[in-house]
């Protein structure tokens, strides 16, 4: 490389460094200690674990310290962020500070995408300011403002490379261009799973484009024996480095059924409409975009190129006519340029599969069959991914060289002083399109962390230990437990919090336990666990909630001894037997099935266990059932399964638990006996079931009628209860209409489901609707179900009248439809 261009690259790297420093600030003032509020907590998080890891035990790399007892693989419920090791290493290792090491990263992957695109643009043009004003745009568009806090889909500077080093290699088949489009493909594919999929998109739709319309190449894809041999190359290194960091993503997906459904991809699909949105924090267009991104998630629908880009765009894919003697010049668009095609064809791919499953138009959704939805359905690993809008980075990376070719063509003739100016002025109006204002906080870090971590940190031994209070699910949120992942950055010990992109299904039965703390259930279960210690953030709690907390645990709870302040942190430990487990007593005692059914649609069904034990029992985090399924008529037999169903975290003493699953029913009217073969390993449990099944053409359901009815046979519910207790109730209801109850409904709304539902009464006035609990399963006409419902009691003492009704969800009240409600009076004591 000669010296020009050494200074060029030079002069190119120090401009986009210093326009992402004044784009970023007031990030640099405190880079040390500075964070965007969210992810970043836990990319941190990630960042330092991978560190750790490996300088401590490499061979245990994705059983992360989070989410304990679901540890194992742990790391892998997120992305792992592993092509940014080489950075965050020496940092950390030098600093001791996460922190530093994420803002490096993330400052670099603006500087490094437009470099990556600055240079695959200039391969093409060999003109260093269309070349700069795309990796401008590439490195500052909406897309990238809308993910600040995603560092993973920030880190996206490797797949310009990748894209220029294919081509050199399809060109030059040398070993250098080889191991460098092999070296910035595996760091793109590890620096975020989605981009794994895009690159690996983007490249093959290249190589088989120039393969179509490149001669040459396509002369050395059918008879260079060189090129077949460094292809191969190509695939087997590829596949021997990657593939160890893919195994545990599989093994999770497995064991867990880790997928997305369709209803999540139609959510976070873009619309026709994204297309022209930003955030709604914009400086130009946010006031403009902000009425139609009200109540969604702008971060992954705020899609707009730009303007300026549009028009360079069209720009590069046209050309201006000669002036003719009957009238003025014009513009004609052209299909000459193979470079430009390519690029046009890949973002046209990009922008139809960001759609999603079914066509987004302006808030409609047209019951339309894309692409996508065939990706999802074949191609292993797209039910896997949530958000198909984010394929949005490749549109821009089409939009970016389609741009620097019309920049080229308006800069062409142009004198250098012309070309700066032109150059600069773009710049401002691309990066005013697309910019949105940082808001930082500071991160406490080294001595400044709080001193209960400081403390953590001294104590030996590899506990686990949970903080409280933990994120608010049904808020869907879970701040507080991104901060108690960084702050185990340094202390390291196992922690019950977690949040991520996937969450283990047993983890959100843990957190609705521990919401209830302090209780029997949620102290049993934290005994259960082995954790060895409570950490609870006084400050974090409402003040009146935290004293009668702390009077109830040193009234009532015994096992818990309070051994360290620290400030308003408070430790508790916890006291668990380290002797003989107790013994289990649980046996799997009915199947709750609808009797009539319309022919093949799929039902809810479940499994009831009983706990006949004086402990609660937490099972393991893989343990399964086993079902086999078999329909015998006089005409035919249908066999289904097997089919597996997770068992719940906790099945508490004394009382039922549902495991659910799904029964699909056979196509053909009549009548069958349904034979039912349940096994649970782990319990060594075998039971097996026969039940008569009527198979109907047509049967109304909650969904699309609200003509629901019932009848309440018996319930069981206490007459008095402490303030702010939880209690248990039973209710056994009978389905006496016409309409099938059912008990989840595949939709992003519950309209239609059917819950028990509570409400508290004072003075026959309305207090505040409480709980809602499902059905163990759909439920027939003629079918009744028992119902068990937790229930907070309210804070204060007097005199209630506790009101039970099924509701149909977003539909009716069962109460509105004529059925009598169950009311009991209740007396709520201190």
């Amino acid at each position: 490389m000669d010296q020009n261009r050494i200074r060029l690259y030079t002069i190119v790297i120090l401009l986009y460094a210093a326009i992402t420093l004044i784009i970023t600030y007031p990030l640099i003032l405190n880079i040390e200690t500075n964070l965007i509020s969210g992810d970043p907590s836990l990319n941190t998080w990630i960042l330092a674990w991978d560190v750790h890891s490996i300088l401590t035990d490499p061979m245990h790399l994705f059983d992360a310290n989070a989410f304990y007892p679901f540890v194992d693989n742990s790391l892998a419920f997120s992305e792992h962020l592993l092509a940014n090791i080489f950075i965050a290493l020496p940092i950390i290792v030098a600093t001791d500070n996460p922190v530093l090491s994420y803002n490096v990263i993330f400052i670099l992957s603006f500087i490094l995408s437009g470099f990556g695109m600055f240079l695959l643009t200039d391969h093409y043009l060999n003109d260093k300011y269309s070349a700069f004003l795309a990796g401008i745009i590439f490195a500052f568009c909406t897309y990238r403002f809308a993910h600040l806090g995603h560092l993973q889909l920030l880190t996206a500077q490797w797949m310009p490379l990748s894209v220029l080093y294919l081509d050199k290699f399809l060109h030059k088949t040398t070993y250098t261009n080889l191991f460098l489009l092999i070296l910035f493909f595996v760091l793109q594919v590890l620096s975020s799973w989605y981009y794994a999929f895009y690159i690996t998109i983007a490249l093959g739709l290249y190589f088989v484009y120039l393969s179509i319309f490149d001669q040459s190449i396509r002369n050395k894809i059918l008879h260079d024996s060189d090129f077949h041999l460094k292809s191969v190359i190509f695939i087997v290194l590829c596949m021997i480095i990657i593939l160890p960091f893919t195994l545990p993503y599989i093994q999770l997906q497995y064991e867990y059924g880790f997928t997305r459904s369709i209803v999540e991809l139609d959510v976070n699909s873009a619309d026709v409409m994204d297309y022209f949105l930003t955030s709604p924090h914009n400086v130009l267009y946010g006031k403009l975009s902000q009425p139609y991104q009200e109540n969604r998630n702008w971060g992954e629908h705020s899609l707009f190129p730009g303007f300026l880009v549009v028009v360079l765009s069209l720009t590069g894919l046209s050309r201006l006519s000669k002036r003719s003697s009957s009238g003025p010049s014009s513009i004609k668009f052209y299909t000459g340029g193979r470079i430009q095609n390519f690029y046009v064809i890949l973002a046209l791919c990009a922008f139809v599969l960001s759609l999603g499953p079914k066509l987004h138009f302006f808030g409609k959704i047209i019951d339309l069959h894309l692409p996508y939805y065939y990706f999802y359905k074949y191609l292993p690993g797209f039910d896997s991914m949530r958000v198909p809008s984010r394929i949005n980075i490749v549109v821009m990376l089409s939009l970016s060289v389609l741009a620097g070719y019309g920049l080229h063509k308006l800069l062409n003739d142009k004198s250098s002083t012309l070309k700066i100016f032109i150059t600069l002025l773009f710049t401002i109006v691309i990066i005013f399109e697309s910019y949105v204002p940082f808001v930082v906080a500071v991160t406490p870090v080294g001595d400044d962390i709080p001193d209960v971590y400081k403390w953590l940190s001294n104590e030996s031994g590899d506990f686990a230990i949970v903080e409280l209070p933990t994120g608010n699910i049904n808020a869907n949120s879970l701040y507080y437990d991104t901060i108690y992942m960084y702050y185990s950055t340094y202390h390291w010990k196992k922690i019950v919090n977690g949040y991520s992109g996937f969450f283990p299904p047993k983890y959100f039965m843990l957190l609705e336990k521990l919401q209830m703390f302090p209780s029997n259930e949620s102290i049993n279960i934290l005994k259960n666990l082995k954790v060895k210690y409570i950490i609870i953030h006084s400050e974090n709690l409402d003040q009146h909630r935290w004293n009668d907390m702390k009077d109830e645990i040193n009234d009532n709870y015994k096992d818990l001894t309070l051994i360290k302040i620290f400030g308003q942190d408070y430790v508790y430990k916890v006291n668990f037997n380290t002797s003989e487990p107790d013994i289990k007593n649980i046996d799997l005692v009915a199947v709750s099935i609808p009797n009539i059914v319309q022919k093949g649609k799929n039902y809810r069904s479940s499994a009831i266990f009983f706990n006949y034990g004086n402990a609660d029992y937490i099972s393991e985090p893989y343990e399964n059932i086993e079902i086999s399924i078999k329909f015998s008529s006089n005409q035919s037999t249908y066999d289904l399964g097997p089919l597996t169903s997770m068992l719940p975290l906790i099945l508490a003493s004394q009382s039922s638990t549902y495991v659910s699953f799904n029964v699909e029913m056979p196509k053909t009217t009549g009548m069958y006996d349904l034979f039912i073969t349940i096994s649970d390993e782990s319990q060594n449990i075998t039971r097996y079931f026969k039940y008569a099944i009527q198979v109907v053409d047509y049967l109304d359901d909650s969904i699309s009628s609200n003509s629901v009815h019932a009848e309440y046979l018996d319930y069981d519910i206490p007459s008095t209860v402490s303030t702010g207790s939880k209690f248990r109730v039973s209710v056994n209801a009978l389905n006496d209409g016409h309409v099938l109850w059912q008990s989840k409904v595949s939709t992003s709304r519950p309209n239609g489901t059917v819950y028990l539902g509570s409400r508290w009464l004072q003075d026959d006035n309305e207090l505040w609707i409480s709980e809602r609990s499902s059905l163990p399963s759909d439920i027939s006409p003629g079918q009744n179900a028992t119902v068990e419902m937790i229930i907070s009691a309210p804070p204060y003492p007097g005199h209630y009248v506790l009101e039970l009704d099924l509701v149909n969800e977003g539909i009716t009240w069962f109460g509105w439809q004529s059925v009598k409600t169950i009311q009991q009076k209740i007396t709520v004591q201190v």
